[in-house]
């Protein structure tokens, strides 16, 4: 798994490429806190490079969003609409803890209009 990470206008956006799994999932929890700075108003995880995510991945995405949310800031996944990463995200019912795009971009936006 790699993590790009960049800052959107106080937003900041992890580009991840590679599987989340439980081999990986608590280094991407960890990494994310660590880079994460007081001062971003909300966190895009972009899924987009993600083929495959297990439960350990699901897990950190909602200590993620319960973790912001104690600070009022929300957590979005981009993940394409054909995206198997997509639908494990319905199934689990993550959207209701995050909010959902298609796009890192539109994830931004929406961010910064919440």
């Amino acid at each position: 798994m790699r993590l790009e990470l960049s800052d959107d206008d106080g937003v900041v956006v992890v580009a991840v490429t590679g599987d989340i799994d439980f081999g990986t999932a608590d280094d991407l929890g960890r990494d994310v806190a660590r880079a994460l700075p007081d001062s971003a108003t909300g966190l895009v995880l972009d899924l987009t490079g993600v083929r495959y995510v297990d439960s350990s991945g699901v897990r950190v995405f909602f200590e993620l969003a319960a973790q912001l949310g104690i600070s009022g800031r929300r957590v979005a996944l981009a993940v394409p609409e054909t995206s198997p990463v997509r639908r494990l995200v319905k199934i689990t019912r993550l959207e209701e803890a995050v909010l959902l795009c298609t796009t890192g971009a539109e994830c931004s936006e929406m961010l910064r209009q919440a």
